[in-house]
């Protein structure tokens, strides 16, 4: 989310800062995430146990200016073009493997 999605964003706080296309428009969400912190404090070891998110508004598209449209358009593709890129950079670093069982 950003403010060329919502001009108001500042209004609603960090955990509003997320939104998510759906097919006939956009919904604004508040989200939060409870992890169990790794006894080392090396966060990217601490596991999620839940994860909440609250569909605080939906907008039409037919509503939404274009520039909001743009905007989602290019969060969204850039938001992809990170996880290919993580996907792919842990299938070479052997992080990731896939089995096909027939």
């Amino acid at each position: 989310m950003n403010n060329e999605i919502n001009r108001h964003l500042d209004q609603y706080g960090a955990g509003a800062k997320y939104g998510f296309r759906v097919r006939d428009g956009f919904c604004f969400a508040l989200l939060d995430l409870q992890v169990m912190q790794s006894k080392d404090g090396n966060c990217e070891k601490d596991k999620p146990q839940a994860m909440y998110v609250v569909y605080k508004t939906f907008m039409n598209e037919v509503d939404m200016a274009d520039t909001q449209l743009s905007a989602i358009d290019k969060s969204h593709y850039d938001a992809w073009l990170r996880y290919i890129q993580t996907l792919k950079k842990e299938s070479t670093d052997g992080k990731i493997t896939l089995t096909l069982d027939a």
